[in-house]
């Protein structure tokens, strides 16, 4: 069932039975998303084991600070975009490190080990594969609004306490930064420092039908990309659907792959990256 089942049922019990199948199936969905953005979040930090990390006490204390959620509540929150993944990922950065100080020069180091290795300096969204003309082991963050890929012509933006914010170089806030604040912008390089990830938000169109999205899933999974979020538009005569979707990937080799694959799924009509330009249905 979807939830436009509920504008054809024609009991109560009906809508009933449909909403607590929908409550208990996207409750599902949302934690998965919820544990991969997470996972995704603290390995961009430099706790390398992600959620792994988290003990039972870790949990418990997760808990109390979350009003009494469970960590599968919390997961859900995620992934139903009510909570920030980065907010949690701060607070347990920040208490992981508090552990360690309590214990640093005590004689017993009993349960270190489950402690993650966390990074000398802070490292929130911060990337190695990048370099800002003039500048050595300046903090870097990809931007959110236009997630540059390698290959991309790229600027980067001083931000206060963000170190150089990356954008694509026709992105929108970067025309707005040239107009007013300028001195900000600084060069910034692609150096290749090993293997990395990137979000890669893609727009389909297509034809709507039964299955379309299972279709879709199924290429990007035998690509081995993971799909970190969907979203679908469908037109009133159901003859057009636009599918917003974010993508997990190594780079601009992999994109093309699997844009090639989902050009050859029945009733796509075309598929490209999401540049944040403005469709209609």
């Amino acid at each position: 069932p979807t939830r436009d089942w509920l504008n054809f049922a024609r009991t109560a019990a009906a809508r009933s039975k449909i909403r607590r199948y929908l409550k208990t199936h996207e409750r599902d969905i949302n934690i998965q998303i919820g544990r991969e953005r997470l996972d995704r979040e603290l390995k961009i930090m430099g706790v390398t084991r992600g959620v792994e990390a988290l003990t039972e006490d870790i949990e418990n204390w997760l808990s109390n600070e979350y009003n009494g959620k469970s960590l599968e509540d919390l997961l859900a929150a995620i992934g139903g975009d009510e909570i920030r993944q980065h907010a949690v990922a701060v607070k347990l950065i920040d208490r992981w490190q508090q552990i360690r100080e309590q214990r640093e020069g005590k004689e017993t180091k009993e349960e270190d080990d489950t402690l993650p290795l966390l990074p000398t300096a802070p490292k929130q969204g911060s990337t190695a594969h990048l370099q800002v003309a003039g500048v050595s082991g300046l903090l870097t963050t990809l931007a959110n609004c236009c997630c540059p890929l390698p290959g991309d012509e790229i600027v980067g933006f001083i931000s206060r306490g963000k170190g150089a914010v990356v954008h694509r170089a026709n992105c929108k806030n970067i025309g707005r930064y040239r107009e007013r604040e300028r001195e900000r912008l600084v060069s910034v390089s692609w150096v290749s420092m090993g293997k990395q990830r990137y979000l890669a938000p893609i727009l389909i169109t297509a034809r709507d039908r039964s299955g379309l999205i299972r279709d879709i899933a199924s290429i990007v999974s035998e690509v081995g990309v993971n799909m970190t979020s969907v979203t679908t538009n469908v037109s009133s005569d159901r003859e057009k659907a636009l599918i917003n979707a974010t993508l997990e990937i190594d780079g601009m080799d992999q994109l093309n792959r699997v844009f090639a694959k989902l050009e050859k799924v029945k009733d796509v009509r075309q598929v490209e990256r999401d540049l944040g330009k403005k469709k209609k249905t």
